[in-house]
């Protein structure tokens, strides 16, 4: 019996090191778990769908084949010609379009295939690369584990199955939060981001905000030149500029009639919806306006505190990142797979503040909650979704507030800096 009291107290000890030295996701039982999971996640990933997904056939192959045929994929009808299952095309701008075009070169299951191992992969990278931020180093073990947690769960199974572009869209997001604005690389991203109308619009209204003059102009420029022949093609297409608007419009009209798509949507605007069963554009310009408006001004004070020099990896940065990406969320359509738009922007949230980690809890519980892939007969994925939706609704609240306030980081960091003088200071 001591021989176990004493085995007991030293596991113990091993795990408490473990815990303090950040290593625990090292241990050969944690490598254990990581790859079971990867494991288990590669395989249902294998088996999401006997074919190409349903979203990657309607919003990308199909469109791109249409162009190759001359036709334009916002006629009401034209996607449909070419994969008889889609829906009508979304309203994606035309820098998509091009990625569209390259995927149509190829017969529907090659593309299918290769969108398929495109998706892993890049969630894969995005993932590790939000556990580097996270964890202040390379990770092959989380990695792989959050990877095998994903590719299960409720979003990352989605993306799989669905095929659903937003995969590509995710880390152009983060490069433009990110990125020195000078940078070309940033300003290409800028230009393909616009191919996404709900993430493209936040992102351009808070580059706005942090007056982000050459970004900006770099990025609309390199969109304007990618998207001119797409529309030129459009415009003859539809024999006019009046002809295409006409198509786009009766498109949209025939969209906002499909509602199946509302019971697992995490917007503010969805809540709205549900609550009043309006479906009203004014409603969707009003609930964005107030989300980016109010995340708008608190990110405006910060940086006026801050003197709009606030430096990459700063508690101070990667809160308004955070912010910028909650409010993407539930400010313009999005669904529940949008979700894993936060996972860069959590980790690198969860490094800068990791002594006071307590207003990115409520961030990181939204994304936990979608990870479910069966739930119990007493909830239902439009139950989730609304839950979800309130969580992300609350942590946006909390980090405005915290940016809103006005001083107490910057104070605090300027305390951190007197204090290092004064060590230094000899005398």
């Amino acid at each position: 019996m001591s021989q176990l009291f004493s085995a007991l107290s030293r596991a113990r000890e091993y795990v408490r090191k473990s815990i303090h030295q950040a290593t625990w996701y090292e241990t050969p039982l944690a490598w254990t778990i990581a790859l079971i999971l990867l494991v288990a996640g590669l395989v249902a990933a294998r088996h999401a769908v006997p074919g190409p997904g349903l979203d990657f056939a309607s919003s990308v192959w199909a469109p791109g084949r249409a162009i190759l045929h001359g036709f334009d994929p916002y006629h009401l009808g034209v996607v449909e010609r070419f994969y008889p299952r889609a829906v009508p095309f979304p309203l994606y701008g035309p820098p998509h379009l091009v990625l569209a075009i390259v995927v149509a070169l190829l017969p529907l299951r090659v593309a299918g295939a290769l969108w398929l191992v495109l998706t892993v992969l890049a969630l894969a990278g995005y993932v590790a690369w939000a556990v580097k931020l996270a964890v202040g180093r390379v990770s092959i073990s989380l990695s792989a584990a959050v990877m095998g947690i994903l590719l299960v769960s409720r979003p990352g199974f989605n993306l799989v199955e669905l095929g659903q572009p937003t995969v590509v869209y995710l880390p152009l997001c983060w490069i433009v939060w990110r990125a020195d604005s000078n940078r070309w690389t940033s300003a290409v991203a800028l230009a393909f981001l616009l191919g996404k109308p709900p993430f493209a619009i936040p992102v351009l209204v808070f580059l706005l905000i942090q007056r982000s003059w050459v970004l900006l102009g770099r990025g609309l420029a390199i969109g304007a030149v990618v998207s001119a022949p797409i529309l030129a093609l459009l415009v003859r297409s539809e024999h006019g500029v009046s002809g295409l608007v006409h198509a786009v419009s009766t498109n949209n009209s025939a969209l906002a009639r499909l509602d199946e798509g509302i019971a697992q949507r995490i917007d503010v605007t969805a809540l709205v919806v549900r609550w009043t069963g309006s479906n009203d554009w004014w409603v969707y310009v009003v609930c964005a306006v107030m989300v980016l408006g109010l995340t708008g001004l608190a990110i405006r004070r910060r940086l006026a505190v801050d003197d709009y020099r606030v430096t990459a990896g700063s508690r101070n940065r990667e809160a308004i990142v955070l912010a910028m990406a909650l409010a993407t969320l539930v400010s313009i359509t999005h669904e529940d797979y949008d979700v894993l738009l936060l996972l860069v922007p959590i980790g690198a949230a969860w490094s800068a503040c990791r002594k006071d980690v307590w207003p990115v809890v409520p961030a990181i519980a939204a994304v936990v909650l979608q990870t479910p892939a069966r739930l119990p007969s007493v909830l239902t994925y439009e139950r989730i979704a609304e839950f979800t939706a309130f969580l992300l609704l609350f942590a946006l609240a909390v980090i405005d507030i915290q940016l809103a306030r006005g001083g107490s980081v910057h104070k605090f960091e300027h305390a951190l800096r007197r204090d290092d003088r004064s060590l230094n200071d000899p005398n």
